[in-house]
């Protein structure tokens, strides 16, 4: 929590905690991880060309997934999970592609399907409903489908970033700690990897304006956010009736980051279990119904 002080967050551009002290170390880290990423990336290209991909399969690129594994939730991007929930409450068939590859642009999660490429889940989710006629939204409202885009931005935004904030730049070596690792100088990829990513975060932040408030500001915003959604939800078993949407898989892709994540505190799941009764057994129902084998995509 060094990085709240009298309740207002610091510009990561202001902060030189320890910056001399592991310069070092972190050159040396940098030097590391680089050698090991150029020659997963290259492995991951031999293996992309030399594979053979079945015509009208979806290959579905989420990370290295052999490589960082955690023993919480299948996928700790919130746009990987929402996308392969949707692709399972859809029953589509896919392929799981772990690699360190990234889409032309620069983005995973990914997708290859007949040789096209398709980047964003929410662009993929179009694509995908488009070509292969898939009607998991086929029963929404124009209304509908308009209130499910405000809450897809509205938690794309504010909510990723407030828990994106903590886990990463609050909580960061805590975080990196519980994923599982598979690589050399793991302690030292950790710690150098908590630095950078914990400063991105808060950097992003700054410039899209959430991160000039104070943390309690913050939440504050959030937690309007997250019971907005609760009540939007009601006592209905998915948002817009009876059966799920893609826009429920974008509301349990983040919430899953939240309420699963168990070694974290995260202060909106703390909202959530007092004042959103109805959010946990919506997940629950969800996961029930899209992942069935959820254990077996966690490390133990």
């Amino acid at each position: 929590d060094k990085l709240i002080r009298n309740n207002r967050i610091f510009d990561y551009s202001d902060l030189s905690i320890m910056r001399q002290a592991t310069i070092a170390i972190a050159c040396g880290g940098l030097i590391t991880i680089g050698w090991i990423i150029l020659r997963k990336r290259k492995r991951s290209k031999q293996r992309s060309t030399l594979t053979h991909f079945e015509r009208d399969r979806i290959y579905l690129y989420s990370g290295p997934l052999e490589l960082i594994k955690n023993p919480y939730i299948p996928n700790i991007s919130p746009f990987g999970l929402k996308l392969e929930t949707f692709l399972r409450i859809s029953k589509v068939e896919y392929q799981r592609m772990s690699a360190m590859e990234q889409s032309v642009k620069k983005q995973i999660p990914f997708i290859d399907f007949n040789g096209h490429e398709v980047a964003d889940s929410h662009f993929i989710i179009n694509y995908l409903t488009t070509s292969l006629d898939i009607e998991t939204d086929s029963c929404l409202t124009d209304q509908d489908r308009a209130t499910g885009i405000a809450i897809q931005r509205m938690l794309d935004n504010n909510l990723a970033l407030s828990y994106f904030m903590y886990r990463y730049s609050f909580k960061g070596m805590k975080f990196l700690s519980s994923l599982e690792f598979r690589i050399p100088f793991r302690s030292l990829v950790i710690f150098v990897i908590s630095k950078l990513i914990g400063r991105g975060i808060m950097s992003r932040a700054w410039e899209t304006g959430i991160g000039k408030h104070s943390w309690d500001e913050i939440c504050q915003l959030v937690n309007e956010e997250v019971q907005a959604v609760s009540d939007i939800l009601s006592d209905k078993l998915y948002l817009f009736g009876d059966h799920p949407t893609s826009y429920d898989c974008a509301v349990f892709g983040h919430f899953a980051q939240i309420l699963y994540y168990d070694n974290i505190d995260f202060p909106q799941r703390e909202y959530i279990i007092k004042h959103c009764a109805n959010i946990p057994p919506y997940m629950e129902r969800i996961k029930k119904l899209a992942w069935p084998d959820w254990n077996d995509f966690i490390s133990h």
